[in-house]
């Protein structure tokens, strides 16, 4: 049977095939233990994915950059800001967080390769997983970010089921993209930034060719 649960504004969310067919039992308990597809409350964790070279300039890492929420369609069909996480209910060890942290860089090495129609030169145009930051739920949401609202949507996506989107929901339910393009988006970057913390730095078993490149970049505390 699918599992149809309604977000906090009322719609329904449907996951993906791919997770509804699951038929393990510990996954399905795991879901439901982070409120199933709806909003993570305020009890839970999640993880931050760092991914190079995006959020290093110069070779230091940005840590405001790691923090910046891209224009896209929430998890409601209306347009808003959205940053990329993982559960860390359904990812409760580092190991899977790191295993979550490559796959996340594997897809959009993927999806490059497969806009350019060739294999991406290692590792001047690839990306690479450099490791994750931890965010409480608790402290993100006590976060001021004036007239927008803050959620954390469970939601499945490239085949990965721990994904979730962290979801800042403007005031106006029509605003247009080009509108929230001139939102405090820096200024929000700068708040999410100041809750991150514990950085965990890793190196996925396919970039040992590019270890010691990628070393030379690390996590820092914010």
């Amino acid at each position: 049977m699918a599992i149809s649960l309604t977000n906090p504004q009322g719609s329904t969310l449907t996951p993906p095939r791919r997770l509804r067919d699951r038929g393990k039992r510990s996954r399905r308990e795991a879901v439901e233990g982070i409120g199933g597809l709806g909003q993570l409350g305020a009890d839970q964790r999640i993880a931050r994915c760092v991914i190079f070279p995006r959020a290093f300039v110069d070779g230091a890492l940005m840590v405001e950059q790691v923090a910046v929420p891209q224009i896209d369609k929430m998890s409601d069909g209306r347009n808003g800001l959205l940053i990329s996480v993982g559960a860390r209910a359904l990812l409760p060890s580092d190991a899977e967080v790191h295993c979550f942290g490559c796959k996340v860089a594997d897809v959009g090495n993927t999806k490059k390769a497969e806009k350019l129609q060739r294999p991406l030169v290692r590792p001047d145009e690839t990306s690479h997983y450099r490791g994750f930051y931890e965010i409480l739920l608790s402290a993100l949401y006590a976060c001021d970010f004036g007239s927008f609202s803050v959620r954390v949507i469970h939601w499945p996506e490239d085949g990965l089921a721990e994904h979730c989107n962290i979801e800042l929901v403007p005031e106006d339910a029509e605003v247009s993209k080009n509108a929230l393009r001139k939102s405090a988006i820096t200024e929000f970057a700068v708040e999410i930034a100041s809750v991150l913390t514990d950085p965990r730095e890793h190196v996925c078993p396919a970039d040992l060719d590019v270890a010691e490149h990628l070393k030379a970049f690390t996590l820092l505390m914010p």
